[in-house]
């Protein structure tokens, strides 16, 4: 299972394949690390895994993706994302969500939301490019974002 765009590969990988992984952050590392352990029996793989973003070109890691769990009985799941700093300002990740959606939206996902910093005009610029709009503010600190899929 994958996703392609015009310049992108977008898989969900395995927890071996994860743990194989260069260049992912510790604090990646970590957090993806409980949400492979949090998998439910019998679930879909793919709401608990880590997606690599990688250029079709030359497969190159670039950055990824998860999704928090499963959609909830309403059809709502929350995503993280990031991509490597020497890849930002590319269109990557905005190119990337915006097939993510798609692919939610086939398996029933209604609502996106996401969480950024405050201070991260980057990532509200993607949200924002990819339809996310501005819910509310959490901490002080902590914007969260919501797009309705239709």
């Amino acid at each position: 299972m994958f996703i392609e765009t015009e310049r992108l590969r977008i898989e969900p990988l395995g927890f071996d394949e994860f743990a194989q992984l260069d260049g992912v952050d510790s604090n990646t590392r970590e957090a993806m690390n409980g949400l492979y352990s949090s998998r439910p029996n019998g679930s879909d793989f793919f709401w608990y895994s880590y997606w690599k973003i990688s250029l079709k070109s030359d497969r190159e890691h670039v950055g990824g993706f998860c999704f928090m769990s499963e959609p909830s009985p309403t059809g709502a799941v929350e995503i993280g994302y990031g991509i490597d700093e020497k890849y930002q300002g590319h269109g990557f990740m905005t190119e990337a969500l915006s097939a993510i959606a798609d692919f939610a939206k086939g398996r029933g996902v209604k609502i996106m939301t996401a969480e950024t910093e405050k201070d991260n005009s980057a990532s509200q610029s993607v949200l924002k490019k990819c339809g996310f709009v501005l819910d509310k503010e959490n901490n002080g600190n902590i914007l969260l974002f919501c797009k309705i899929i239709n």
